[in-house]
């Protein structure tokens, strides 16, 4: 599921998703902020909850601010679907370089989603 929607964040074709999914992402990531100023121990409590409403919840912080930072990404620097066999010359070069723009660009938004996990759990209490 993961799967599906990198790839379709990474379709060249839809530069109004990109757009509304880096709003929706950095909205629902102030909305998650504003909460926790207003709440700095719930935070905590939802870390500590055990079983899947915890994990539900835990894995609802970590997404917003990662699909803000691969959307705006992805509007700068689009790496596009790959996969396209192409018999041109350097076409293997191309490819790979597609390929390490992506990897990058997944990183950094999973550092970026990261920094923001840990700047909640270094704040909640």
């Amino acid at each position: 599921m993961f799967d599906v929607l990198l790839q379709s964040l990474e379709n060249k074709r839809f530069g109004k998703a990109h757009v509304v999914t880096a709003l929706l992402g950095t909205i629902a990531t102030v909305g998650m902020w504003m909460t926790h100023a207003r709440y700095p121990k719930l935070f905590g409590y939802i870390l500590m909850e055990k079983g899947e409403l915890g994990a539900i919840l835990l894995f609802v912080g970590l997404v917003p601010p990662f699909l803000a930072a691969y959307s705006i990404g992805q509007l700068f620097w689009p790496t596009g679907a790959g996969g396209k066999a192409s018999g041109a010359p350097m076409s293997a070069y191309l490819e790979q370089e597609q390929s390490r723009r992506r990897w990058r660009l997944l990183a950094a938004s999973a550092m970026i989603g990261a920094a923001n996990f840990l700047c909640l759990l270094m704040t909640c209490y």
